[in-house]
């Protein structure tokens, strides 16, 4: 495959990824306005949810296209042999998971549509029903990123904040197609009782708002520091760097947000129209903000980590030389001693015997059944700076299996690591 022929793959699959996922929390987020904000289901609303729902199962389709692909390592014509498509449906989470969702999905448009030609209006308890739905349609979104990577206890907490993360996205992004329409259609109707109604629902949507910035920074703080892991790192890496630029994009949100909640609201709660149309402008420009948000999720999500990725350092921070690792000069701040070389050497056996082999010549049980082999660190760790070798160990070598150790072990045993594989391979003690 040719590089513009990968980019645009690439640049696809982010797209479906996007598309995806902004329609399922659009579909979560009219409803969130129905039910908390607005306080009444109407036809534009049930209008909207099936049909979001439906652009995300569409979606879904070309997604589980590109991972079969991906997966497959086929064309896109070779590669949906039944039995190719069955292996990922069956032998892989995205793809139990993706047929849970689809299922899910299918069922919710179904009730929604048959719903929507009904003579009678859906109760509060169906209305509810579909709420929490929809709601695990957009949670299980977490199950497909990177958080299923981590094990244990560190994967629940991961699972769990992308899960809250993703339910506060589309509360707040999701709703705002209700206030602008709110908005507009108050200023154009300009009776007293629409006013008010509308003049309730911003002071609604506001406190709606709070609660998911609030949830949104804490859950991104979360993820953050498992999938950058340092500031260089995020101004060092193409991960890190996209991430900023979702940062600023949310930022801009929270600002017209708080325009909005301290400006606008107490406007339109005087009645003052002007301020009803400058709300439902706000709001579509959230709305945009938002969409370029999604757009590099759907990026971000088929990316490397930052954590797993060597950054590119700026040359006022690397010393001028932005090729070096940036902890290439470090001093480590353990002590060169035989007991920091055993405690080294008990990580080391924990940590990377399996692949490495016990005395670290890439002989491991785990060794012939990786893709790369493993480094022979007898041969190889004196050819490498502590700095550096405490940077690969922390961080990972992408494009091979070697992970990163950091934070599941401490910066200082990672020094007693690099002072073994030093000492395994003769090289002098460090100081």
């Amino acid at each position: 495959m040719t590089m513009p022929s990968m980019v645009a793959t690439v640049s696809a699959f982010a797209a479906v990824r996007a598309v995806h996922e902004f329609a399922a929390l659009i579909a979560l987020g009219q409803l969130v306005w129905a039910q908390a904000i607005a306080r009444r289901f109407d036809d534009r609303v049930a209008t909207l949810v099936p049909a979001a729902l439906g652009v995300s199962l569409v979606a879904a389709l070309g997604w589980l296209a590109f991972v079969t692909v991906n997966m497959s390592g086929l064309p896109f014509p070779d590669a949906f042999a039944p039995s190719i498509v069955a292996v990922v449906l069956e032998e892989t989470l995205f793809g139990r998971v993706w047929m849970l969702r689809l299922a899910l999905g299918v069922a919710l448009c179904a009730w929604l549509v048959v719903r929507r030609r009904s003579s009678s209006a859906p109760g509060r308890g169906e209305r509810r029903a579909w709420l929490v739905l929809v709601g695990v349609y957009v949670a299980t979104l977490a199950l497909t990123g990177h958080a299923v990577a981590a094990e244990g206890a560190e994967r629940v907490l991961r699972v769990a904040a992308d899960a809250l993360h993703l339910l506060a996205a589309g509360a707040w992004l999701g709703a705002l197609p209700g206030l602008a329409f709110a908005a507009a259609a108050a200023r154009r109707s300009a009776t007293a009782a629409a006013v008010d109604a509308a003049a309730r629902a911003t002071q609604r949507f506001s406190m709606v708002g709070v609660v998911c910035v609030g949830t949104l920074v804490a859950t991104g703080f979360v993820n953050a520091w498992y999938l950058v892991g340092s500031r260089l790192a995020l101004i060092g890496t193409p991960y890190g760097q996209w991430l900023l630029a979702k940062l600023a994009l949310f930022a801009a949100m929270v600002a017209i947000a708080a325009h909005n909640r301290q400006q606008l609201s107490p406007r339109i709660r005087a009645g003052d129209r002007a301020a009803l149309g400058s709300l439902a402008r706000n709001a579509r420009i959230e709305l945009g903000l938002g969409v370029a948000i999604v757009a590099i999720v759907g990026h971000l999500g088929i990316s490397v980590p930052a954590v797993h990725d060597r950054p590119v350092v700026p040359a006022f921070l690397a010393g001028g030389d932005p090729s070096i690792y940036p902890t290439t000069d470090a001093v480590s701040p353990v002590p060169a001693s035989d007991d920091a070389v055993a405690r080294g050497r008990a990580l080391f056996i924990a940590h990377c015997a399996s692949c490495h082999g016990d005395t670290g010549r890439g002989d491991g049980p785990e060794a012939a059944s990786l893709p790369v082999a493993p480094a022979n660190l007898a041969e190889h760790g004196s050819m490498h700076k502590p700095g550096d070798l405490w940077w690969m160990i922390a961080h990972g070598l992408p494009g091979t299996p070697m992970p990163a150790f950091s934070p599941k072990i401490s910066d200082d045993g990672i020094w007693e690591l690099v002072q073994y594989v030093r000492a395994i391979a003769g090289a002098p003690h460090m100081h």
